[in-house]
């Protein structure tokens, strides 16, 4: 929620004129949680930890619980970017390469990440049954904005270290997510490595273990179809000579 009003703040900054795409855009990506909280918690806005008595997710610094909280997620710990999405420590690094015209931009990916993990260092749990760093999922998406200037940047030096470690991380984090995907997210030892944990059981999944993927597959393929056309329609016709 903390990402959301930040991104929402700048975006209205930036552009007055388009204050009511950007609220109507916010309201909708609210809503799937809205629905949830209404239908399981008898409110919209009862949020689980709070409707299940929980407390160890609100904000609490403790500099022995943030240092390891550090751990956990950025150094040896059970729940490693390093580990799960090593790929994301690279693209938040390379937000730092983006160009000099940006440094709102850069400021404002940074700061949201540092905001978000300032409240996730200084809460008492790390997250239950899980497949890796669950908590650090919002700030994915604003990492992964560095690749691009990364890339770049690379490319314009000839350096090709970019290029190859951004494959190779990829590949490595891909590989680690999409076995959690396939075995299922409620991975409870978190002291194990949970992709070498269900790497070993892929060979007893069996469709039945898939209930969804006809729906999956149908919305991929109209989606396919959808991008295909439109692709066709954005062409610039050429003329024929005469």
């Amino acid at each position: 929620m903390i990402l959301l009003v930040i991104v929402a703040r700048v975006a209205l900054a930036r552009s007055r004129m388009r204050t009511l795409a950007v609220l109507a855009g916010l309201l909708a990506g609210l809503l799937p949680l809205l629905a949830y909280n209404a239908h399981y918690f008898g409110s919209p806005f009862l949020q689980a930890n709070a409707a299940g008595g929980f407390t160890d997710t609100f904000f609490r610094p403790d500099a022995g619980s943030f240092l390891h909280h550090l751990n956990v997620y950025f150094g040896t710990g059970d729940l490693s970017l390093w580990k799960y999405m090593p790929i994301v420590l690279l693209g938040g690094a390379g937000i730092g390469f983006l160009d000099r015209r940006l440094r709102a931009e850069r400021r404002m990916l940074w700061g949201a990440i540092a905001l978000h993990l300032a409240y996730v260092l200084n809460i008492e749990t790390i997250g239950g049954c899980q497949y890796g760093p669950r908590y650090l999922i919002p700030i994915v998406p604003l990492a992964m904005l560095g690749l691009a200037p990364l890339l770049a940047w690379g490319k314009a030096g000839r350096r090709v270290w970019p290029a190859v470690a951004a494959g190779a991380l990829a590949i490595a984090s891909t590989a680690v997510n999409l076995v959690g995907a396939l075995k299922g997210t409620m991975f409870c030892d978190t002291r194990a490595f949970a992709f070498l944990e269900d790497l070993r059981s892929l060979a007893g999944l069996s469709p039945g273990d898939f209930p969804l993927a006809p729906l999956c597959l149908g919305l991929a393929v109209l989606a396919a179809i959808g991008f295909g056309i439109r692709t066709r329609l954005a062409r610039p016709k050429t003329r024929t000579a005469s």
